[in-house]
């Protein structure tokens, strides 16, 4: 809902200075509702975190140090995020060095299992209804991960 009077009032706004006109506006609330709703549905939070003493083992992985500050310096619109899957039970945490993003496996994985990225609460931290639910409300779909799909908490 506050997309769409957001889109509302900037495209009545920007008729009220001259940048659009009466035949424009309409269009220009379609445009600017669906890039609001993207920076919603597809925005990180930034966190100011630190990856340091990155080494690489002798089995091919990689060691480092996160130094947090767990303090947020704004919101990210990252391509290739948005292609990634929701789960309560993530198997990647997202890090931050500077504005970069790298998402980190917190596991192996085989050939053919999906890559996820949690949303929102972790299975740990609050019941199935209530991860649906916040779901549901925000990104406007219902959870099928492992962890609710059986029951996990």
């Amino acid at each position: 809902m506050f997309d769409t009077l957001g889109a509302l009032f900037l495209s009545l706004l920007l008729k009220k200075i001259g940048i659009c006109n009466e035949n424009s506006q309409l269009n220009i609330a379609k445009i600017l509702l669906k890039h609001l709703l993207q920076i919603n549905m597809n925005s990180i939070q930034i966190i100011d975190q630190k990856i340091t003493d990155i080494t690489k083992l002798e089995n091919g992985e990689y060691s480092y140090r996160i130094k947090l500050n767990e303090e947020s310096v704004g919101i990210g619109l990252y391509k290739c995020m948005s292609l990634v899957n929701h789960s309560c039970y993530n198997v990647t945490k997202s890090l931050f060095n500077g504005s970069e993003l790298c998402l980190v496996s917190n596991c192996s994985f085989q050939n053919g299992d999906e890559i996820t990225y949690n949303y929102g609460p972790h299975f740990k931290q609050a019941k199935k209804d209530e991860r649906q639910q916040y779901l549901s409300d925000l990104y406007y779909f219902q959870c099928q991960c492992k962890a609710c799909d059986q029951n996990w908490c």
